[in-house]
């Protein structure tokens, strides 16, 4: 066995630079496999804790474009829906919540979000982490108020705490028409809720409007949502912004529904209106990991061929 050892050590001495470069493409090969396996696994457990909140989206465009923008905030919205819808799904006995997002203004480049109060009591799939948006500091804004709620990625990046003013801006990115005589006042702080809205700002929804040069009130009267437990145990009363009227809109609305057979109803309905589309994020994102997943597949290919070639 020392004979062996001795002469494989004099072959490595006497062919350097071929030892080198198998052994670096061997490194090179295992690397290629490690990274693309690490990838990959980060790549399915963020798009899967992305998508949990979403159960359904009713919303325009297609089924992408509207994922990409409501669940990632990336990209931009197709169009706008009538507010009524809001009320008609919460009327519904097919559905236990839905929840209005509009969207149409930043802060500094971090995208506001104008809902209403309920989306702070809104549970994910995974019911028993808690609530999908919970608190670490502060308190949810108060409805028809002028305050925020930021999330943990937001609050850590410009340094926000509890009291402390921000501006909006109109558009998606930094440099658009300031707001500057409504500005909010923030009275919350989010825990990280592992996903893309942990760099958002969540405020009362008739507040853009009235940004937006639309009044939140209809003579001085809001519609409320009726309380409805939401299937975790957890009841819910709270205000909506007021009925559908002088061309109030919002982006999208999160749906969480009684059950899948109602929901399957609802997406059937839903194909033959022509004021909204309703859309299953998480069908989108699995198509989504079957494409990342042939990506995946061609990454480790290329690192077996490498130590292939090394060995």
């Amino acid at each position: 066995m020392t004979i062996h050892l001795k002469t494989a050590w004099r072959n490595i001495l006497y062919s350097r630079r071929q030892t080198i470069a198998v052994s670096l493409l061997a490194l090179f090969a295992m690397a290629l496999m490690s990274i693309a396996s690490f990838l990959g696994r980060n790549l399915r457990e963020g798009l899967t804790a992305a998508v949990e909140p979403f159960d359904m989206l009713v919303g325009r465009g297609g089924s992408y474009q509207m994922v990409l923008n409501t669940v990632f905030l990336q990209d931009y919205p197709a169009g706008n829906i009538p507010y009524r819808l809001v009320g008609e799904l919460n009327g519904d006995p097919r559905i236990r919540r839905a929840i209005p997002l509009a969207f149409g203004d930043n802060h500094r480049g971090y995208r506001i979000v104008g809902t209403d109060v309920s989306i702070f009591s809104h549970f994910a799939a995974n019911a028993d982490r808690g609530p999908w948006l919970r608190f670490v500091r502060g308190a949810p804004f108060s409805p028809g108020s002028r305050e925020a709620v930021v999330g943990s990625g937001t609050a850590a990046d410009l340094g926000l705490k509890i009291g402390d003013s921000l501006v909006s801006s109109h558009g998606f990115v930094p440099g658009g028409e300031e707001h500057e005589q409504t500005p909010y006042v923030v009275s919350g702080i989010l825990a990280s809720c592992r996903g893309p809205y942990d760099r958002a700002i969540f405020v009362d929804i008739r507040s853009i409007w009235e940004a937006h040069g639309l009044h939140g009130d209809h003579d001085g009267e809001t519609e409320k949502i009726s309380g409805r437990d939401d299937g975790d145990g957890h009841p819910e009363e709270n205000e909506a912004a007021p009925n559908d009227e002088g061309g109030r809109e919002v982006t999208a609305i999160m749906v969480k529904p009684a059950g899948f057979a109602g929901a399957y109803q609802l997406y059937a309905e839903f194909n033959s209106r022509r004021d909204a589309d309703l859309v299953f994020p998480a069908q989108v994102v699995v198509r989504l990991l079957s494409i990342l997943g042939q990506a995946d597949w061609l990454l480790q290919a290329i690192g077996y061929a490498a130590g292939a070639i090394a060995a």
